[in-house]
């Protein structure tokens, strides 16, 4: 129920913005991989890969907002969800353009088999890259995400690259 919400909040964003901008937005996947370190209610650290949807919108030229939703084929139980601001720098005309970015991660998981998903963890995160359009209507992106919250899993990060496909 919690992601339905997010998800609502998210288009209500998004619809807001196409209101008072009129640049591009854009639909993309991604491929990433994620650490989480130990926490309070798991043992060691939690390595995976995570595959998922991103939907964003260019509120100026050097603004972006997306929300994304990762899912994992290895753990069933693994699900990551995000809002997140890209700050672009420098001009898109350039074939690199480097960005950094702010925003929070959603994460459930259960660590036990079989039973449904009962933790739920909030970070903030943060982060840099680079994007590069391979044509006038796909940007490929990638960048490094550093992701905190409260005291717990400081050393947690991430790697994403993304593919979107830019719309008028």
């Amino acid at each position: 129920m919690n992601f339905l919400r997010s998800l609502v909040a998210a288009v209500a964003i998004f619809a807001s913005c196409s209101a008072v901008s009129s640049d591009q937005w854009y639909l993309g996947v991604t491929q990433g991989f994620y650490s989480v370190g130990e926490g309070d209610k798991w043992n060691g650290e939690i390595d995976i890969g995570q595959a998922g949807l991103q939907i964003g919108k260019f509120i100026t030229e050097d603004l972006s907002v997306e929300g994304g939703y990762a899912f994992n084929s290895d753990r069933t139980d693994f699900f990551i969800g995000s809002l997140t601001a890209l700050f672009w720098l420098g001009n898109s005309a350039e074939k690199y353009q480097p960005y950094f970015l702010l925003g929070t991660n959603v994460y459930n998981f259960d660590n036990e088999e079989g039973l449904p998903i009962k933790h739920r963890n909030t970070q903030v995160a943060f982060g840099a890259g680079f994007g590069s359009k391979v044509s006038k209507n796909y940007l490929v992106r990638g960048d490094l995400r550093l992701m905190v919250r409260n005291e717990e899993n400081e050393d947690d990060f991430g790697i994403q690259f993304s593919i979107n496909r830019l719309f008028d």
